[in-house]
C-alpha cells in the first residue's frame, strides 16, 4: 500500500474491504475461483475485481449495451445479488477458457541476454539476481 511501484494481494484487499465497508470479491482467472474478503462482516456492499495472474481490474455493469459509456458504469452492487455473481463468475470462466490469464508459475519466457529459457516466476527473479539479466520476452 505504501510503495509506488508495487501492488498487494489478499491481505491489503481485506484491508480495504473493511476500510470502505464493502466487501471485495476477487475472481482469480488463473485458478477459476472466487474470493470474497469482509464477507462475514455484514456489509451491504460489493465490488468485484478481476485477476489476470498479473493485476487486477475493477468487474463493472455498464447500462448502454449498444454503446458503452463510463458515465452509466456500475461498480457497487448489493452483497446479496445473486444475478450479478452469477455473470461475473460466467465472465470469469470465459476468461479462463480464452486463456486470458498469466500463470506466474508455469509460464515460459527468454532471457534476451543470454537465451536461457526460464519457467515461472521464480525463475525469472533467480536468474535476474544471479546474472543481473533484466530483459526477457
Amino acid at each position: 500500500i505504501l510503495q509506488n511501484n508495487s501492488w498487494g494481494g489478499a491481505v491489503e484487499l481485506d484491508i480495504f474491504a473493511q476500510h470502505y465497508k464493502c466487501e471485495i470479491l476477487a475472481y482469480d482467472v488463473t485458478r477459476k475461483r472466487a474470493n470474497c474478503f469482509a464477507e462475514d462482516h455484514g456489509y451491504l456492499n460489493r465490488v468485484y475485481l478481476i485477476y489476470d495472474g498479473i493485476h487486477y481490474d475493477c468487474l463493472v455493469w455498464n447500462l448502454v449495451e449498444s454503446d458503452p459509456l463510463p458515465d452509466f458504469d456500475i461498480t457497487v452492487f448489493h452483497s446479496s445479488d445473486t444475478a450479478v455473481n452469477n455473470l461475473f463468475h460466467q465472465f470469469m470462466l470465459k476468461e479462463h477458457a480464452s486463456g486470458k490469464f498469466v500463470d506466474e508459475y508455469n509460464f515460459q519466457v527468454q532471457c534476451s541476454v543470454c537465451g536461457k529459457v526460464l519457467i515461472g516466476n521464480k525463475e525469472v527473479l533467480s536468474h535476474a539476481k544471479a546474472t543481473g539479466h533484466s530483459g526477457f520476452v
